[in-house]
């Protein structure tokens, strides 16, 4: 508690808050898949995806990261590999840059059409109980997204994340992988 002392403190109920939302995953994450305000989830939304951009100027990481870029590309070279992929790949199991861009290539053909598919469920559960807003909609929003998928999840399978806990608590998860 960050109250100071003889400072009024709100009461504290975990259906009315106060809350702090930060733009760490394990805050973000279960916010954007909660949260029924949707101008909030925009907001949160928003801000995640700008924390470390152009548009946050004393945030800005763009320089860096193509610092970054242009230092492996400058080791790659020196090390006799023509960019740093080939770099990357040489202590990995795949055996070319070509190889990597055929197998995304196809994961991408199989992956596409099955998230086109989800995504178009999700929409029309959206439209179907969102109400007023989201019926004349003709996509979804990303701060949408994770939220009516959540919904899709409850409505398919009857069960929520929080039912599922308790068998994907890690010691039941190392159990289940190293006990075979």
């Amino acid at each position: 508690n960050n109250a100071k002392e003889n400072e009024d403190v709100p009461e504290m109920d975990a259906d009315k808050g106060p809350w702090r939302i930060t733009l760490d995953i394990p805050s973000y994450l279960p916010a954007m898949t909660h949260l029924k305000d949707r101008g909030l989830r925009e907001t949160i939304y928003k801000a995640y995806i700008q924390r470390a951009s152009e548009s946050n100027a004393d945030k800005n990481n763009v320089p860096l990261i193509y610092e970054i870029l242009s230092l492996k590309q400058e080791m790659a070279k020196m090390l006799g590999f023509s960019n740093y992929a080939e770099l990357s790949l040489a202590k990995k199991m795949a055996p070319s840059v070509k190889a990597v861009e055929e197998l995304t290539d196809l994961i991408a053909e199989k992956a596409v059409p099955a998230a086109k598919k989800e995504l178009a469920e999700i929409t029309a559960l959206a439209k179907e109980q969102g109400g007023d807003e989201y019926t004349s909609l003709e996509k979804l929003e990303p701060w949408d997204v994770t939220y009516w998928s959540e919904r899709l999840k409850e409505s398919k399978f009857n069960m929520t994340d929080e039912e599922l806990r308790p068998y994907f608590a890690l010691p039941a998860v190392l159990d289940g992988m190293f006990g075979l």
